[in-house]
């Protein structure tokens, strides 16, 4: 199944950086989605620091309407080809795909530091449907890291969780540790498969 480029959007969070490389580095990837067939819709949070659950969210608001959403970072650079086609799979199947089966994750020098399988996150596509039932990405997560756990396991548990088979590369960045982002997870992995208690969890 097939559907009008248009009715698929992507929506990409984004606080510019103080580092002039992170900057270079997102512009490159935002020039990539622009090049899409699909309309690229960026945003910050109001939240600051930046919280990336809560700038998707906004950004999936100023797509509307939209039927399929592609939430990207601008630290990968997707596979396009792969993306397409797991436009495609989300509105057939109405649920979440995840782009890529493999993530190359890359030095602060370019070269490949480590590859992973399965990767939450970096580009994931889902239906509005499914979207709306888990109320969106979890801005109980400040900052970034692990709204996209809790958002691949909300809609895995309430709806269909699909992989598609390409590669993305994930481009150098700092990371943000922060303690009070597990204990949130594990409420969320506590919830898994179990319809119920992961509808009260996202209702939060």
């Amino acid at each position: 199944m097939s559907i009008a480029p248009l009715s698929a959007v992507v929506c990409m969070p984004w606080s510019s950086p103080l580092d002039d490389v992170r900057r270079l580095n997102a512009a490159q990837v935002m020039m990539l989605w622009r090049a899409s067939q699909w309309p690229l819709y960026v945003s910050n949070s109001k939240e600051q620091p930046i919280n990336v659950a809560q700038a998707r969210n906004m950004a999936a608001h100023f797509a509307e309407p939209w039927e399929v959403a592609i939430f990207a970072d601008a630290c990968v650079v997707p596979d396009m080809d792969a993306v397409a086609k797991a436009v495609e799979m989300a509105a057939e199947h109405k649920a979440l795909v995840h782009a890529h089966e493999r993530t190359l994750y890359l030095a602060k020098d370019g070269q490949v530091a480590r590859a992973v399988e399965h990767p939450i996150g970096g580009v994931v596509v889902v239906h509005r449907s499914l979207f709306d039932a888990v109320h969106g990405y979890d801005e109980h997560f400040h900052g970034w890291g692990g709204e996209d756990n809790a958002f691949a396991w909300a809609c895995g548990t309430l709806g269909m969780r699909l992989r598609g088979e390409g590669v993305g590369r994930h481009l150098w960045h700092a990371r943000m540790p922060r303690a009070e982002m597990w204990v949130r997870l594990g409420r969320y992995r506590a919830a898994l498969g179990d319809p119920d208690a992961m509808r009260a969890l996202v209702a939060e």
